[in-house]
């Protein structure tokens, strides 16, 4: 993997959060579906750290069907129940078993956030 790989999700993170470029902030949640595994990684970790502020990146993402392997587990991770109906409705597809299941682990941990409170 090229170091550019590697750093991409800190230069799009610091564009993104210390700019406020929201396309560098896209550029981010893209990393998720980068299909290297460190740039994923990192990209994740870094807008579960954003909290709250990641939301509407991810909502965006979820709403276009982009990488809902990804983007719902972090949603749900980050207790947004807006987009709750879109996780039940892709639990049970049958095209794609890969986001079902993501989708079925992300309702789960709605739930149990949802039972703690």
């Amino acid at each position: 993997m090229s170091w550019w790989r590697r750093v991409a999700p800190l230069w799009h993170y610091g564009l993104w959060r210390g700019l406020g470029l929201r396309s560098a902030g896209r550029r981010l949640v893209g990393d998720l579906g980068s299909g290297h595994e460190t740039q994923a990684m990192l990209a994740g970790m870094l807008l579960t750290r954003a909290g709250r502020a990641s939301l509407p990146l991810l909502g965006e993402a979820a709403e276009r069907g982009e990488d809902l392997e990804n983007v719902l587990p972090l949603l749900a991770d980050l207790g947004d129940r807006t987009h709750e109906p879109l996780m039940r409705a892709c639990a049970s597809r049958t095209d794609e078993p890969s986001v079902a299941r993501a989708a079925q682990q992300a309702v789960k941990l709605l739930e149990e956030r949802q039972a703690r409170v």
